[in-house]
Parts: structure tokens; C-alpha cells; sequence
């Protein structure tokens, strides 16, 4: 397992331990408990933090964030001050210090909270994320849909590609930080049948254009399209690439992974590394491809 910070940067299980000792002494044991908990299911996640080598803390940040995206329903958009909680579920800020919710009232309002945080309670403002404990590996599909034809497991390329975020260069030696960077480590990841040999590191936008259209070819993005986890958005404009992660129960697109795209990410994700954008505003999608194993031949009599 990989170390993991919150703000001492020590192993996942060693913070955890560490936010028990930050505990006011009259909610303790049921904090104790609750912490307990976590730790034992986070060591027994089916996709444990990977061990990166010379990682600096800002590595090791991303690796527990990016664990917890690709467990339960990973990470969703909050307000602490919101009712829906439950003892137990994790809180995250736009600095990426963690808080756990040792107990909520009946309508699910957070009662008692725990960090390592000096403050008495997170600023509502600063909390972007809420983390329910998970150790199952994330189902990506709604039930009734099916992945692209594109895809020989698209659990395991799905959750090996949310690893990419808020990373520069991929393990297979892509460059991130360009969209057409990032749209050649999707089509060569690992569960991913599509042949991206005639991409190279020259690749313009107009071949990858070119290349969608061979393959399935290029939809236009209408509200009577529906998208699905593993399909790619091209933004309007032409050049922007993201690789869908969520959408909603009509198939609106809600988060997309991306590369290439400059400012300052969620969770203090830097410029130009690979983000999770939530909340996409379908009149910003242009065409959405669905990746297709094989290119589409001549049509014959």
C-alpha cells in the first residue's frame, strides 16, 4: 500500500490513527470506532493505492484521491451543511485535508466531525467532496447500458485511467498535457480493443478527428444523444478531448476526465495535468465518439 497524507503525510492508516488522537475525549470511542473501521476497509480495497516511487506528498494526495474515485461511487460534490450524510463518510477540501462525520441526526445532518485539521469544523465553502466507504471497485455503468464496442473490460480501463488525474505523463510514456497526449493514452490503455498505432507523438487534432470517424465515427451532441461512461467528448472549439466517467440517469454527461486543459483543477490539481471536470455543461460538447475496435472498411455490394 502506498503512504498516503493528510498532513503529516504518514501511511493511510497511520492518519487515520492519527485523527483518532485529535479527538475530543467526549467523542472518542465512538470516533475510535468509526476510524477503526475505515482503516480496516480501506486495506482491503479492491484497488489498493499503488507504491510510487520517490512520490513527493503532492503524489501521494493524488493517489489516495484517485483510490477513492475508483471505489463505491467515488468522489461526489457536497456541501457539509447539506442533509443525506451518513456516520462514517468522508469529507474533502479544496486543500485535500480529509474529515471524517463520526454522527448525523435523523435527517442525515453532520452532528460531529474529526480531522487533523486545527479548525472546529471545515468551512463549508472549502469542502468539495464527500466520500462514502466502499471497499467494492466502482461500477461505472447504470444498469441497462452497455460500454462502447471499443472496450475488452472497461471496469479496469476505467479505473486505470482515472489514475491519470492530476498527472503530466502517463506509465506508457504519453505526453497528458497536450489533449491529443492524453486522447492516445486512452485508446492504448490497458482493456481499451482499438488499435492506436497510426497516432503517433506528431498527432494533430484533425488526425484524431480523422481517426474517431474511422472507427464509429463522430456523433453530433444533441440532448437526444445519450452518453455513457468510457465514450470521449470533444469540447467546442475542436482541440479539447475528456473521457466520460459519470453521467446522469438521462445520460447527460456530469464528469469527464481530460488532459491538456490549462488553469488550475479541482483539489489543486496544477495546469496542464490531467482533471476531473464535474458538472459539464452539455452546450459545451461539440461530438461524442464512442471508441470502436476495428476502422470501418469501404462499403461493399
Amino acid at each position: 500500500m502506498a503512504n498516503t497524507a493528510l498532513q503529516d503525510q504518514l501511511t493511510l492508516v497511520q492518519m487515520l490513527q492519527d485523527l483518532a488522537q485529535a479527538v475530543d475525549a467526549v467523542t472518542r470511542d465512538p470516533t475510535l470506532d468509526r476510524l477503526k473501521t475505515l482503516a480496516d476497509l480501506i486495506a482491503d480495497l479492491e484497488h489498493p493505492p499503488r507504491a510510487i516511487e520517490f512520490a513527493s506528498d503532492e503524489d501521494q494526495q493524488m493517489e489516495l484521491l484517485r483510490t477513492l474515485e475508483i471505489h463505491g461511487e467515488g468522489l461526489r460534490p457536497c456541501r457539509p451543511d447539506a442533509p443525506g450524510f451518513q456516520a462514517g463518510d468522508l469529507l474533502v477540501t479544496q486543500k485535500r485535508a480529509l474529515w471524517l462525520v463520526v454522527a448525523v441526526d435523523a435527517n442525515g445532518k453532520i452532528m460531529n466531525l474529526t480531522g487533523a485539521s486545527k479548525a472546529a469544523e471545515p468551512d463549508a465553502n472549502n469542502v468539495k467532496f464527500m466520500w462514502r466507504p466502499d471497499k467494492h471497485a466502482r461500477a461505472w455503468l447504470r444498469e441497462g447500458t452497455k460500454a462502447a464496442p471499443g472496450y475488452l473490460d472497461l471496469s479496469n480501463a476505467l479505473s486505470d485511467l482515472v489514475r491519470l488525474w492530476g498527472d503530466k505523463t502517463s506509465d506508457g510514456g504519453f505526453d497528458l498535457t497536450t489533449s491529443t497526449g492524453f486522447f492516445r493514452a486512452v485508446v492504448n490503455a490497458s482493456g481499451v480493443n482499438v488499435d492506436g498505432s497510426e497516432l503517433d507523438e506528431f498527432a494533430e487534432p484533425g488526425d484524431v478527428n480523422a481517426f474517431c470517424e474511422a472507427r464509429g465515427g463522430l456523433i453530433d451532441a444533441t440532448h437526444a444523444v445519450s452518453a455513457t461512461p468510457g465514450d470521449m467528448i470533444r469540447m467546442k472549439g475542436g482541440r479539447n478531448w475528456g473521457l466520460v466517467t459519470r453521467t446522469s440517469e438521462t445520460g447527460a454527461v456530469e464528469d469527464v476526465l481530460t488532459g491538456g486543459v490549462p488553469g488550475i483543477g479541482d483539489l489543486q490539481v496544477p495546469a496542464r495535468a490531467v482533471k476531473l471536470m464535474r458538472g459539464v455543461d452539455p452546450g459545451q460538447i461539440e461530438k461524442i465518439w464512442r471508441p470502436a475496435g476495428k476502422p470501418v472498411g469501404p462499403k461493399t455490394r
